[in-house]
């Protein structure tokens, strides 16, 4: 039985012949053994005459294409080599090329095959996708600077109505306790419900300031101690805290990895959420608790507020999260409809989020992520 040779007639030339890629193949001499008919339609070279012809006098190209020449040694030599596309040649440019070392039975090195694989449609498509990454970063550049100009114009603006707000409420007060013997008390109750409407809009005034501030939040990322600044917030809800007669329980852990004035702004609009949407005839029951969860590679600062209050209708919960929404069930005072679209702002700002699980009439607890590290 004759030993297999690559000179030998077999389907492997079928195969290379039903395929789009560029094949040909190469004896020891560099003298060509196989040229597929893809380099047939591509050169125009028919496959008898390529035959025997030495590679060098159909590819030109290949003397000066370092890169090539050593794949086609390195398959010569037994080894397989990979040449990616955009190659220094421009015939090679939309190409990757396998060069590979083509052996007898008794695994004696007799030539090499290299297979030139089209890449230009995948190119277009990275080119095409680079045009889009480039066209949305310009985008993004150009949102980012809107959002700055935007935020600027926000915190200038706050800051200019509440100074003239603040005087028109020290003067009502002053009109109050100086002319109090000439005003009915009609005139008085309307001097208050002025004075009320004037808080109301300075509170609303400072949530705008802080929703604005929020992009700020990673410049100011550290890690800090826990306590101080939940005590911070319970010291600034103890008016409600004490005419609710609510209980509030903490259980933390001793630091977290964030920015301690939005954390503290957080744990202010979560609380004072769950204090204002208790149930009139059950004494608030509200707990705070903060831990370190992993989410596969990532860590977060989980924080949970939890209450026994009203809860949320289903069909409020997809609004809860937006700027301005109140709850018109409540009859009560209602707030600036601002503090758990901030407190959405503040997760996101952090790379994380915030969820709610609820029950009507038997409460709620809105959970926020926070990211430690990446």
């Amino acid at each position: 039985m004759q030993p297999y040779s690559i000179y030998a007639p077999s389907v492997y030339e079928m195969i290379i012949n039903a395929t789009s890629d560029k094949i040909f193949s190469i004896d020891m001499e560099w003298r060509v053994v196989s040229w597929n008919s893809t380099l047939v339609r591509d050169t125009g070279i028919a496959t008898e005459k390529a035959k025997g012809a030495p590679l060098l006098s159909l590819f030109p190209f290949t003397e000066k294409d370092e890169q090539l020449r050593k794949a086609i040694e390195t398959a010569l030599s037994g080894e397989t080599a990979f040449l990616s596309s955009g190659g220094d040649v421009a015939s090679r440019n939309a190409y990757e090329s396998h060069a590979l070392p083509l052996k007898n039975l008794e695994e004696q090195v007799e030539g090499a095959v290299v297979i030139m694989h089209d890449v230009s449609h995948r190119m277009d498509a990275e080119n095409k996708l680079k045009q889009l990454n480039d066209d949305l970063n310009d985008k993004c550049s150009e949102l980012e600077k809107i959002s700055r100009e935007l935020s600027a114009f926000t915190l200038i603006t706050t800051s200019e109505l509440q100074h003239p707000i603040r005087n028109i409420y020290t003067g009502l007060e002053l009109v109050i306790k100086s002319e109090g013997r000439k005003l009915s008390d009609g005139s008085k109750a309307n001097f208050r419900r002025m004075q009320s409407s004037l808080s109301r809009m300075n509170l609303l005034l400072d949530d705008l300031t802080q929703l604005a501030e929020a992009g700020n939040v990673l410049k100011e990322k550290k890690i800090f101690a826990l306590a101080p600044v939940v005590e911070k917030t319970l010291e600034r809800l103890q008016k409600k805290t004490t005419e609710k007669k609510a209980v509030i329980t903490t259980e933390l852990v001793p630091e977290i990895f964030a920015s301690p004035e939005m954390v503290e702004q957080l744990l202010y609009h979560l609380l004072d959420n769950a204090l204002k949407f208790s149930r009139p005839s059950v004494t608030p029951a509200i707990s705070l608790k903060i831990a370190l969860e992993t989410e596969g590679e990532k860590k977060y600062a989980r924080i949970a507020v939890s209450d026994n209050g009203q809860g949320i209708p289903p069909e409020e919960i997809p609004r809860i999260f937006n700027m301005f929404v109140q709850y018109p069930r409540d009859p009560r005072p209602a707030g600036t409809g601002i503090g758990l679209s901030l407190s959405e702002k503040i997760a996101q700002a952090h790379q994380g989020w915030i969820a709610v699980d609820t029950t009507p009439e038997v409460g709620s607890t809105f959970t926020c992520y926070l990211l430690q590290s990446s």
